[in-house]
């Protein structure tokens, strides 16, 4: 079996350079609600390669979950940088 990430991944810290992004451009309230969704459904697209790798050990399931897991990541970090609630945490 291959070694899963962590249960609760990590995003990077924003930069100065994205939170000046965010301060040029602001989203609305319609994209803030996708993003909360986005978020949740790469927690659950992880959380179910996940379940697959450990049922099945097969490196393409590794492979796809530190795609998640890194999108995850990513969306976390841009939840940050607009200060909206992430609603995985």
């Amino acid at each position: 079996m291959t070694p899963a990430p962590s249960s609760e991944p990590t995003p990077a810290a924003p930069t100065p350079q994205t939170t000046q992004v965010a301060i040029q451009n602001p989203i609305t309230a319609e994209q803030k609600s996708q993003l909360q969704y986005l978020i949740q459904e790469e927690k659950l697209a992880r959380d179910v390669y996940m379940m697959m790798d450990e049922a099945r050990s097969i490196r393409k399931f590794a492979n796809i979950l530190t795609a998640e897991d890194n999108h995850q990541n990513r969306v976390a970090q841009i939840l940050e940088v607009y200060k909206i609630d992430n609603p995985i945490i």
